[in-house]
């Protein structure tokens, strides 16, 4: 692989990062959307939660694409021992954080804890609930050593995917649809978790896609947007209460979607538009590092900005400016902390 496309796989996977970071934010302050009500605020909350359901899976992907070959660059006991630096001290380190920040706000009483209370909240991320991430990301580093062995041969890897789509995203949800109980032994053990998109990363990352089929991903994407928000806002409506036919992260839906926008990043011409811009590259390179520390502080970030300037979550002005903000002041505590021997450890 020559210098130049070692620089383009790196820059948009760098773009892709930082975007995907700040959607999730977005989702976080239009919040909102899980609690059906016929009303403007929900309708527009449905609106970001649809365009901006892809983050997630496209950090797994991302993933997939980063670390499947991980063999060519070091040993499965160096790549075991990065995961633990970067993830696991990180999660055990702001789940404590977390607690003592809870029982500051009187959130948690400290007294009601006992080991196995303690051991409940930790595992089951109840300390704080967006830090679910961590558990399936650290079951998706355990299978990568054995996935990694697979990374040549990509008809097997593309039938694995296959099988994953049809069990994963597309079976469960038709038989919801037929209301019919779907029995999940049949579900591809292979592609269990969040395996499916760490494939799928991986094979959009290394396969050079014609154009063709880029209009077609891009075309299932906007097919999946409005799957998506049409049967949420129509079923939900006639029912009264919130219907997730068509949400979860496996759902085909969040699949199309994930995939269009990984294949628009990848071929976008990063390259051009910035070449000029050695700066702005480097720039973009170190925000994006700063992804998993924002991950981590902005929920806090988030609670506090509401609580002291008293914010009006349903207000258009914070559920569309308000992730702006997050964003920003989390990116700015994170690159302090960055230049601190001790806590740049906590934020990798």
């Amino acid at each position: 692989m020559t210098e130049t496309r070692k620089r383009a796989h790196f820059l948009y996977i760098d773009c892709l990062n930082v975007t995907a970071c700040f959607c999730v934010i977005w989702m976080h302050c239009n919040g909102l959307v899980h609690s059906f009500a016929n009303s403007v605020v929900w309708k527009e909350s449905l609106i970001v939660e649809t365009i901006a359901y892809w983050a997630v899976p496209v950090f797994f992907m991302i993933t997939g694409a980063t670390l499947m070959d991980y063999r060519d660059r070091y040993s499965t006991v160096t790549y075991l021992k990065k995961r633990i630096e970067k993830t696991v001290l990180p999660f055990v380190i702001w789940s404590i954080i977390n607690i003592l920040y809870k029982s500051w706000r009187g959130d948690l009483d400290l007294s009601t804890l006992n080991p196995k209370t303690f051991f409940d909240m930790f595992i089951n991320t109840k300390f704080e609930a967006v830090y679910w991430f961590f558990i399936p990301l650290f079951a998706v580093y355990l299978s990568i050593p054995v996935l990694s062995l697979l990374k040549k041969n990509k008809k097997i890897l593309i039938y694995t995917v296959v099988l994953g789509l049809l069990t994963y995203s597309f079976l469960p949800t038709m038989f919801a649809i037929l209301r019919v109980p779907y029995n999940s032994a049949l579900s591809f053990p292979i592609t269990g978790g969040y395996i499916l998109f760490v494939l799928i990363g991986f094979l959009l990352a290394d396969t050079n896609i014609e154009q063709k089929y880029r209009i077609l991903f891009y075309v299932l994407a906007v097919f999946g947007i409005l799957v998506r928000y049409c049967s949420t806002y129509i079923w939900s409506i006639r029912s009264g209460v919130l219907n997730k036919t068509f949400w979860g992260y496996l759902n085909f839906p969040s699949v199309f979607l994930a995939c269009g926008v990984f294949v628009a990043f990848k071929y976008f011409p990063w390259n051009k538009l910035l070449e000029k811009y050695e700066t702005i590259k480097k720039i973009l390179e170190k925000v994006s590092g700063a992804s998993f520390g924002i991950y981590l502080v902005h929920i806090m970030v988030m609670n506090q900005i509401i609580e002291w300037l008293n914010v009006d979550i349903a207000r258009r002005a914070w559920r569309i400016g308000g992730a702006i903000i997050v964003y920003l002041i989390s990116l700015i505590i994170v690159l302090m902390m960055k230049k601190i021997p001790i806590l740049k450890r906590i934020v990798p």
